[in-house]
């Protein structure tokens, strides 16, 4: 097990939950873990620059599902925490289920991008079964708005420009 994920699983236990077999989700800018059998994913800022980002993320995200936002939410009553071996900081989500069969009409995808996102590339949405939900927002707010339609299929931007004309 990685250093990054023994934060995970440590903060995860921290809280109460039960953890038999972490799954590596991803490896990016963050590492990304699924705290199987919880249906929780903790995401570890393993570089002191991500850090922040990540923390910034996380108060977003809280400050959106108070708007009912369609976001992978924080799981409730966790905060970030520092995880004290590895000075790691982790942040804890509720865990969504990727419908990869749902098909999101691109009407639906233009309006949800226009209530919401900073980096919305296909990377940082999943289709649900309760619909579009965005995750990663260590980027909103840190660019124009062009920076969104750059990240989107042409007939996206098509949608979205009509959306937002009408």
């Amino acid at each position: 097990m990685t250093p990054a994920m023994r934060a995970a699983v440590e903060s995860g236990r921290d809280i109460g939950l039960t953890i038999s077999d972490p799954v590596l989700v991803q490896e990016t800018n963050n590492t990304v873990v699924w705290l199987y059998p919880e249906p929780v994913i903790a995401k570890v800022a393993t570089r002191r620059e991500a850090a922040e980002d990540l923390q910034l993320e996380h108060a977003v995200a809280v400050e959106l599902v108070g708007l009912d936002a369609e976001i992978a939410a924080p799981l409730r009553g966790a905060i970030p925490t520092v995880h004290e071996t590895t000075g790691y900081v982790v942040t804890l989500w509720e865990r969504l289920v990727e419908e990869p069969q749902v098909q999101v009409p691109e009407a639906e995808l233009a309006g949800s991008l226009i209530r919401l996102h900073g980096e919305p590339h296909d990377g940082n949405r999943i289709s649900t079964a309760a619909g579009i939900r965005w995750i990663d927002f260590e980027s909103c707010c840190v660019g124009p708005l062009e920076w969104d339609l750059a990240s989107y299929h042409p007939s996206w931007i098509r949608t979205f420009a009509m959306s937002t004309a009408s």
